[in-house]
C-alpha cells in the first residue's frame, strides 16, 4: 500500500520526490516448494534391519488380509482375491495361499472377527539379509483376525523368506513393497532356518 504524504496545513510539500515502493516477487517460495518429498519406507535400506522387515510384513500381510475379507464378503473365491494374493506372495507360497483361500468356504464364518484384521507377523531374529532375499524367524498374531485364536507352540516358530517381485507386481501398484513372500511355515526352533530357507 502506498500512503500519501501530507503538511500540516494539508497542502502538497512542495518539490517533494515521488515515493516509490519496493517490487515485490509475485511468487515467494513457500515451505511446501523446498520442502524434498518423503521418503520411500519400504525402499531397500542400505542396512536391512527388524524394523523395515516389520514394516514389509505388515504391508504384504494386509494384503493378504484384504483377500480374506474379499472371500468371507462373497463367500466365493473370485478372481479378486486371487489377484490380490498374487500380488504379496510367490511361488511356492502363492499356490499354498490359494489352497487356505478355499478351505475358507469349508469355515464356520462365526470362527472370524466381523471384520476380520490383518494377521500381525513381527520378526524375532533375522538369519539372513541381501537385496535379494530376506529370511526371517518370526511370531504370527490371529487375534484380529479369529474369535479365538489357538496359542502358538513354544517349540516351534515361523519361517518367512521374501524375495524381490516382478515387474508385473510393481506396475499394479497394490503391493507398495519390492518383497513378496515365496515362503511362510512352521519349523523346529532347533531347525536349520537357512537350509529350509530356499534362498540362494
Amino acid at each position: 500500500m502506498v500512503l500519501a504524504a501530507c503538511a500540516s496545513g494539508g497542502g502538497a510539500l512542495p518539490d517533494a520526490e515521488p515515493t516509490t515502493t519496493p517490487s515485490v516477487p509475485s511468487s515467494v517460495p513457500t515451505s511446501s516448494d523446498t520442502t524434498p518429498p518423503a521418503a520411500d519406507p519400504y525402499a531397500i535400506p542400505d542396512v536391512i534391519d527388524a524394523a523395515y522387515v516389520n514394516r514389509v510384513l505388515a504391508a504384504l500381510y494386509r494384503i493378504d488380509g484384504d483377500a480374506l475379507r474379499e472371500v468371507l464378503g462373497s463367500m466365493v473365491v473370485g478372481r479378486a482375491p486371487i489377484d490380490l494374493m498374487a500380488q504379496a506372495f510367490s511361488s511356492p507360497q502363492l499356490e499354498v495361499k490359494l489352497e487356505d483361500l478355499m478351505l475358507v468356504l469349508d469355515d464356520d464364518p462365526a470362527i472370524y472377527k466381523v471384520p476380520p484384521g490383518d494377521r500381525r507377523v513381527t520378526v524375532e531374529s533375522l538369519a539372513l539379509v541381501s537385496p535379494t532375499c530376506i529370511v526371517a524367524l518370526v511370531k504370527s498374531d490371529f487375534s484380529d483376525v479369529v474369535v479365538n485364536p489357538a496359542p502358538r507352540d513354544p517349540g516351534k516358530v515361523g519361517l518367512v523368506v521374501l524375495v524381490p517381485v516382478s515387474d508385473t507386481v510393481r506396475a499394479n501398484g497394490v503391493n507398495p513393497t519390492p518383497w513378496s513372500i515365496s515362503l511362510a511355515r512352521l519349523i523346529g526352533r532347533n531347525d536349520p532356518p537357512l537350509a529350509m530357507s530356499q534362498c540362494g
